[in-house]
């Protein structure tokens, strides 16, 4: 049910010299917390690169898509 679906958020974990290796959006059902990656590699990758932000794109998308979820839920749509 999308109706217990709270906190969503998107973010990434922070490599030494502002890169990254993992780009996620998370959200916790019935209190407990789901964390689902977009973006994972061994090396660090610059957050300006074409992979990390399609990643972020993603990550954005299928938050905002959990939010339109658990609205029309709510409203008993």
């Amino acid at each position: 049910d999308p109706a217990n679906i709270t906190e969503e958020k998107t973010g990434y974990v922070k490599c030494p010299f502002g890169g990254t290796n993992f780009v996620y959006f998370s959200f916790k059902y019935c209190g407990k917390n789901k964390k689902i990656g977009t973006f994972r590699s061994r090396n660090p990758y610059l957050l300006k690169s074409g992979e990390v932000m399609e990643a972020m794109s993603k990550a954005d998308y299928y938050c905002e898509a959990i939010k339109v979820s658990r609205d029309k839920a709510l409203a008993g749509a």
